[in-house]
């Protein structure tokens, strides 16, 4: 059994394209999972849960490479804490509250913009060029995106309305987008090393807004049986097993490539509400995917940066 679950995991972690539909898929299931226990948890409140469960998780795996890589970690401590607060702290933060005032649509839709500012940011840090595949294949799953938000009609566009909430997600976006791009220098640790002592850092950074929001809000916090199964699930998929998958696979392909997988969130997200939510599939559902598949083909095949 034992060279069976190596021989699984050497192989998963070989297959960056498979890594990065996993790792889609559960982010897309946290945006659900999450949204059905927001009468029972604040945002702020189920971003600390979330990331101090997955924190206390990872402590029996990752202490001893953490003890092994301690001289390192406190050698790049800077990095690292920017790491951690950009994609730990302030993302999950950011896109908890901003669900709360804004639509379902407007999210998805904003978060296609995820690819592109990853390579604003992977330019304005280290001078990476977008090549010409690339731009056209995020352009194509972009299109197809918002053809799926659009239910395929033009004039749908003049019914978004933008508020407080879109301002978080994009902020939210850009941030990830800071985190993805940032992940190419990342201190030579072991991969259990790093993600746990950025899990550790985001937690920490989180602690005095959880702190104010319990004292100033009143803000509190129902465990029942739908609530702590929520925390679960978005405490192991979307954060301990994405964040691994999502690291390995930039490691493997770049922040780039793996950044046009975003795409993806969206349409796993309209899958989800199809079988979850009892919602039909359309026309339109089938043309965007097709879109969003040939754009990840077709920036998958070009040759890292």
């Amino acid at each position: 059994m034992r060279q069976l679950i190596l021989s699984i995991y050497r192989y998963l972690f070989n297959q960056p394209y498979l890594l990065l539909v996993l790792t889609t898929l559960f982010w897309s299931g946290n945006f659900v999972a999450s949204r059905t226990i927001t009468a029972d948890f604040g945002a702020i409140a189920l971003a600390y849960v979330r990331w101090g469960l997955a924190t206390i998780i990872l402590t029996p795996f990752a202490i001893k490479y953490v003890k092994a890589d301690w001289q390192i970690i406190k050698k790049h401590w800077l990095i690292l804490l920017l790491i951690a607060t950009s994609g730990i702290t302030i993302f999950n933060t950011f896109i908890y509250i901003g669900l709360r005032d804004t639509t379902a649509i407007n999210a998805l839709l904003i978060q296609s913009l995820g690819p592109l500012i990853v390579f604003v940011w992977s330019f304005v840090l280290f001078r990476e060029h977008i090549k010409f595949k690339q731009l056209l294949a995020i352009c194509i799953s972009l299109f197809g995106v918002a053809y799926i938000v659009f239910k395929g009609q033009i004039s749908n566009i003049m019914n978004l309305n933008f508020n407080m909430g879109d301002i978080l997600i994009i902020l939210a976006i850009i941030f990830y987008s800071l985190y993805s791009a940032l992940l190419k220098k990342m201190p030579k640790i072991h991969w259990l090393s790093f993600l746990y002592i950025t899990f550790l850092m985001g937690e920490f950074m989180l602690t005095p807004f959880f702190i104010w929001d319990l004292v100033a809000n009143g803000n509190h916090m129902f465990f029942n049986g739908k609530s702590l199964s929520v925390l679960a699930y978005v405490a192991i998929f979307p954060a301990i097993l994405a964040y691994i998958f999502f690291n390995r696979a930039v490691s493997l392909v770049g922040a780039n490539i793996a950044a046009s997988f975003f795409h993806l969130i969206p349409v796993f997200g309209t899958i989800m509400a199809i079988i979850f939510l009892n919602e039909t599939l359309q026309y339109f559902h089938m043309v965007g995917f097709s879109m969003v598949v040939l754009g990840i083909y077709i920036g998958t095949s070009a040759k890292k940066t």
